[in-house]
């Protein structure tokens, strides 16, 4: 059986399942600000923001028994109640997802050795990780993707002990050489050497990237990582 699709890794094929054709991808909600004056005509329309997409999975599980077929059902299910997961399908996009539900597995035969389940899990269409490394002192970096405001992990290793280091916008304090930054996120975390620095720094939030050009800048070579993310 060839593979249909995988989750990270994980071919389809591994839990002897079937994508139907039926599958789909449901386009993210959107929530419109507007801005208007007492009184006034003329308004204006504010930054909006994006939700998730639904991707649906219908599938068919086959065993040489019934009990195999509900055995490669539970696999497949155990894999993506854990997480986030990459998931690259037939349309040529990866989907980073989470499942968000699943239906009752149903007998498609009579001897029960071909079961049908659908999936539901909550995503965003993207393509494979990119990593880029701008020079020391930065440099423009041009973004992939069509979200208007995508996160993404900054990281640097400090070239000189300073007092105050500025890493994209952020001051951090009292760093020494060979210092390893991180403003993660991805995965929201700031680390310094791997340890928690949420109070090293002056950060508000997380580093954001827009598509096309975005200009960043660190004493030292700064290290992106995103996921281009299309709408």
């Amino acid at each position: 059986m060839q593979p249909d699709f995988y989750v990270d890794t994980h071919m389809s094929s591994e839990y002897s399942c079937r994508l139907l054709s039926s599958w789909s991808v449901e386009d993210a909600a959107f929530s419109p600000t507007f801005q208007q004056g007492k009184n006034a005509t003329a308004f204006t329309a504010l930054r909006g923001s994006v939700g998730l997409k639904t991707l649906t999975l219908p599938l068919h599980f086959f065993g040489k028994t019934a009990a195999e077929a509900v055995e490669q059902k539970s696999r497949l299910l155990a894999l993506l109640l854990d997480g986030i997961h990459a998931l690259q399908m037939p349309d040529g996009f990866l989907y980073r997802a989470a499942l968000e539900s699943f239906s009752k597995a149903e007998a498609v035969t009579p001897d029960g050795t071909i079961l049908s389940c659908e999936f539901t899990l909550q995503c965003q269409r993207c393509r494979h990780l990119q990593t880029h490394t701008l020079p020391a002192g930065g440099g423009t970096l041009y973004i992939e993707g069509t979200h208007p405001s995508m996160d993404c992990r900054l990281t640097v290793r400090v070239g000189k002990a300073a007092s105050s280091y500025n890493m994209a916008g952020t001051l951090w304090t009292e760093v020494n050489t060979g210092d390893v930054l991180v403003l993660d996120g991805l995965n929201k975390l700031m680390t310094k050497n791997g340890a928690n620095a949420v109070l090293s720094n002056n950060a508000t939030g997380w580093p954001k990237l827009h598509p096309g050009a975005n200009v960043l800048s660190a004493p030292d070579a700064l290290t992106v990582e995103y996921y281009p993310v299309f709408l």
